[in-house]
């Protein structure tokens, strides 16, 4: 229990610190999740509309927006609330970090890692942003200690609370639809080799499949009645489109966009004749595919209509090129890893500030090449950790699943560093493990 006050506290210290200084709501995800939040508890319905008559919309999924009506409703139409409620969970999830490396690892490593996510300054940053990663996170971290939890006392409850923390976590970003099933399949792989009757097995999966499901449905059934599509949201097909336009990346470009995922700074230097503003230069195909969707929206396309029409033109491309898309996989890989970047940083009068000083941009620069760099010693850790405890792979083989599925997904589409955020809990269980001996057999959690 002391450990667990340890964590919780420094969580809330280092989330309130950063929110005493910072802004919650920075750019345009952050306003469209404030706006369709308000709109929702003033009783306007899921839209992003700011005045009458509201519109509804799909093109964000509901958890993220329910999450901050709820929050509105209850306390008023102020995002200071949301940002306290955040920093809540974000304390919770470095407790649950380290319930999940307990059942993993040996207690000495599972509090370094519930520290080190307490203490992660990306996390603990983006918690004062009205962004759905915190959240997301969140319930990725609970899905994963409910499955342990399921796995090691073999009980019915259990299992369906994880299968409906997964569903949620479906309705908060549609990338992780597909993540339950693939965790499934881990877990009666090893079940099936340790010897468990194929009618559990069935049974099992039938249970999943029906709650999962009915958890799930809700929101594409709404979708088919109100736009005639049963799409999770309106931006699968603007994401693939977005893409499918990298294919078109001259060597050069590739390379300033390799060097902006590290460093705007150096991109802008380095490449001056392309990057005009390197803060937007890793989204100049998702702004053109925003400039045509809205050119859509004029002609009166409906949102469903608007995403199968760009999905069809996306695939179109893509079959011209389909080595030049598969290639390109490896650059969103690696601009998966600019995870640890930190929002303030990014601010306007953070940014203005250093403008005043001399030499004020390069330090800047620094400093954020500092922060990013953490992302990647993480990494390097994590991969140490792998070949130290691979006698005991089996016990980590879930989080190894769930960080290979996000990455390869959000690397087969249009990835930014932060869509690795929610994953930073995982990186921080096993590269803690790297420093101490996991052998004991302690808290072990069998397939």
């Amino acid at each position: 229990m002391r450990n667990i006050l340890g964590i919780l506290s420094i969580g809330l210290l280092i989330a309130g610190t950063f929110a005493m200084f910072g802004s919650p709501i920075i750019g345009a995800d952050a306003a469209q999740y404030d706006r369709i939040g308000y709109n929702v508890a003033a009783g306007h319905g899921f839209s992003q509309s700011e005045n009458a008559p509201y519109l509804p919309s799909m093109h964000r999924e509901p958890a993220y927006p329910l999450f901050l009506a709820i929050i509105y409703k209850t306390f008023g139409h102020n995002p200071a609330f949301a940002i306290f409620v955040q920093i809540l969970l974000h304390a919770v999830t470095a407790v649950i970090a380290y319930l999940i490396a307990r059942h993993i690892f040996s207690e000495k490593s599972a509090f370094l890692s519930g520290v080190m996510v307490a203490v992660f300054p990306t996390l603990a940053n983006t918690a004062s942003c009205i962004v759905s990663e915190t959240l997301f996170t969140f319930e990725l971290c609970l899905g994963v200690l409910l499955l342990l939890r399921a796995i090691e006392r073999r009980t019915v409850s259990y299992f369906v609370m994880c299968v409906v923390v997964f569903g949620l976590l479906a309705l908060t970003k549609m990338i992780a639809l597909l993540l339950p099933f693939v965790i499934l399949a881990v877990v009666l792989l090893f079940r099936l080799l340790k010897g468990l009757e194929i009618k559990r097995l069935i049974a099992c999966c039938i249970c999943f499949i029906a709650v999962y499901t009915g958890v799930v449905s809700v929101w594409p059934i709404r979708n088919k009645i109100v736009f005639d599509t049963f799409l999770m949201a309106s931006r699968g097909g603007q994401v693939i489109w977005s893409r499918a336009e990298k294919i078109d990346d001259s060597a050069r470009e590739i390379a300033a966009t390799i060097t902006c995922s590290f460093s705007e700074y150096l991109g802008k230097k380095l490449f001056p004749d392309i990057v005009v503003k390197s803060n937007r230069y890793l989204f100049k195909d998702l702004d053109r595919e925003m400039a045509l969707e809205a050119e859509y929206a004029r002609q009166g396309m409906s949102p469903g209509d608007i995403d199968n029409k760009m999905t069809i033109e996306a695939f179109q491309k893509i079959s011209f090129h389909p080595f030049k898309y598969a290639g390109y996989t490896f650059i969103e890989g690696f601009k998966m890893t600019a995870f640890s970047y930190i929002p303030f940083l990014n601010e306007e009068k953070v940014k203005g500030y250093f403008s005043k000083i001399r030499n004020g941009e390069l330090a800047l620069a620094l400093i954020k090449g500092v922060s990013r760099s953490i992302a990647y010693i993480l990494l390097l850790l994590v991969f140490i950790a792998m070949i130290k405890n691979f006698r005991i792979w089996d016990r980590w083989i879930i989080l190894a699943s769930v960080i290979i599925y996000i990455n390869l997904m959000y690397s087969l589409l249009d990835a930014i560093g932060r869509y690795a955020v929610p994953l930073i809990p995982l990186y921080c269980i096993l590269a803690a493990s790297v420093f101490f001996d996991n052998y004991t057999g302690e808290n072990e959690c069998e397939f």
